[in-house]
């Protein structure tokens, strides 16, 4: 987890691979679907804890070391404070139960067959208590992290949570790093204005979006391609076609220092994606669900 000590969410996700050693897993799942455990909903937290740790490195970026060194010291005493004691409070709990069992099977209480059953009921149970602290975690995550920008004095756009499927494309001009889910991209060009207009890597935006992107360079086109939706753009041509549709665009697509941009709300909003501009921080953040 990078440098910063994430006590609970360490705990929780070492635990749960912890508690499957040495248990049958087809035993374990149909036990747990029993007791109505949501597999889909476990990596869904799962998914959004991540998207939290990316979008606090995202937002730490502009911090000096000394800075952010302060700012993960007041994460750990937060999180110490509300989940510090969980760890050995689950080690004792399933010390407690190893033992029991242990000393019923020793003293021919119950056979191997009905210990490793309840031994799989305890990691079940152990199982469904990780589920219920991880819905809390996820909202005290977003909560503390908003609490520690504003202590840092750090203009930060709230936490958008990424479901699977979605997609979240953040984009700042003459800054060659982009974030897609808040994960991390070197983009060879940086996005730049035109016209009041901004241009973005074609292959990058195009891709993040999930489309199939082509170059022709001898007629100097580009084209996107989804299931539902063919792009063509060609450079210093402001007619663009969609579906085979003539549309006129306000900024042509341009090639600068070798790499093709193109505009992204057109080629975005064509594709079925949302854009937002924030001034603030001279950023395009491209969101919607593939």
């Amino acid at each position: 987890m990078k440098k910063i000590r994430w006590v609970a969410i360490a705990l929780i996700l070492l635990l749960s691979a912890g508690l499957l050693v040495g248990c049958d897993e087809a035993l374990l799942e149909e036990m747990l679907e029993g007791q109505g455990f949501d597999e889909a909903h476990w990596e869904e937290l799962e998914a959004e804890m991540e998207a939290l740790e990316a979008y606090m490195e995202q937002a730490l970026g502009t911090l000096s070391p000394e800075e952010r060194q302060a700012f993960e010291d007041r994460l750990t005493e937060k999180m110490d404070a509300r989940f510090g004691d969980l760890e050995a409070e689950m080690d004792e709990r399933m010390a407690a139960v190893e033992a029991s069992i242990e000393a019923r099977l020793d003293a021919g209480e119950i056979t191997e067959e009905e210990a490793f059953g309840l031994m799989m009921q305890a990691v079940v149970e152990m199982f469904l208590e990780m589920l219920e602290i991880m819905e809390d975690l996820v909202p005290y995550l977003q909560e503390t992290l908003q609490e520690l920008f504003q202590e840092f004095d750090l203009d930060v756009p709230p936490f958008v949570g990424i479901q699977p499927g979605e997609i979240l494309i953040v984009m700042t001009i003459d800054e060659p790093l982009a974030r897609v889910n808040y994960e991390a991209y070197q983009l060879d060009q940086a996005p730049i204005v035109r016209d009041g207009r901004t241009l973005v890597p074609l292959r990058f935006v195009g891709e993040a979006m999930g489309a199939a992107v082509s170059w022709n360079p001898d007629d100097w086109t580009v084209t996107y391609t989804t299931p539902e939706t063919q792009i063509l753009l060609t450079i210093d041509d402001p007619v663009a076609y969609v579906n085979g549709e003539p549309v006129e665009i306000d900024v042509a697509p341009t090639i600068v220092n070798g790499r093709t941009l193109v505009p992204v709300r057109f080629v975005s909003e064509a594709m079925g994606f949302q854009v937002d501009w924030i001034s603030a921080t001279r950023q395009v953040v491209i969101s919607g669900t593939i």
